[in-house]
């Protein structure tokens, strides 16, 4: 059975070609027994701030000590917390479909969870729930791999594919062409798909800009079709 895939590390509120691609996949593996990544897209995103007219960084408050796994990355419920959501508040709340931040407040008002994995998970599928997307079936690394540790990233990609008899890899246009082997991947009878980097860069979408800033800032219908457009976009095969 030919099934596609996405592997990658569940990040906070992500911007449209993330979400893109994961729109093109069958299956998501979370990978949630690696090394957070700090100072990256994992627990922040950006969005557009009024005052100075550009895009900046919106930041979850954590505690990860050097060399946390990224599932036991925490939350922390301070007054950074708040801000965070006053922020959104602030900049967004004159947009027409500022209502539309009613879903996501309430995820993170109610405080479900304290770990980061699971809220940027919540958060991406209220995401596809509200844009009416079909989100990909979700597994987590650490269960397909069973504890082994696999050192090598290239290897943990192809023990994760023959794990669920994936034979199609969808991938971004950056760091994951660079760090992981492709040819060794495709000897696995594995194939992989990217963005075209060149016809993206029509669309005008500026680098981690978080889904949320399209949905506040231009409704759920044009970003739906704008993901729809993008995930037309992973054709070009490495």
């Amino acid at each position: 059975m030919s099934a596609s895939i996405v592997i990658h590390q569940a990040h906070f509120l992500p911007w449209l070609p993330y979400v893109a691609k994961l729109s093109k996949a069958d299956l998501f593996v979370v990978l949630d027994d690696v090394q957070f990544r700090s100072r990256y897209y994992i627990n922040r995103t950006r969005v557009f701030n009024h005052d100075n007219m550009e895009y900046q960084w919106l930041t979850m408050p954590i505690r990860a000590a050097r060399g946390t796994i990224a599932r036991d990355v925490e939350i922390v419920f301070n007054n950074h917390y708040e801000r965070l959501m006053n922020k959104i508040d602030h900049e967004y709340h004159k947009y027409d479909f500022f209502q539309c931040w009613q879903s996501y407040e309430g995820i993170l008002r109610s405080k479900c969870t304290d770990s980061l994995l699971q809220l940027n998970v919540l958060l991406l599928e209220n995401v596809f729930r509200e844009l009416r997307l079909t989100m990909p079936r979700l597994e987590y690394s650490s269960r397909l791999l069973k504890g082994t540790a696999i050192q090598d990233r290239t290897d943990r990609f192809v023990r994760i594919c023959r794990a669920v008899e994936a034979d199609n890899l969808i991938t971004g246009f950056g760091n994951s062409l660079i760090v992981h082997d492709i040819g060794k991947i495709t000897e696995h009878g594995v194939r992989v798909t990217c963005l075209d980097s060149d016809e993206f860069m029509k669309h005008a979408c500026p680098i981690g800009v978080s889904v949320i800033h399209y949905v506040l800032s231009k409704g759920v219908e044009w970003t739906r079709i704008k993901v729809d457009q993008i995930a037309g976009l992973y054709s070009k095969e490495v």
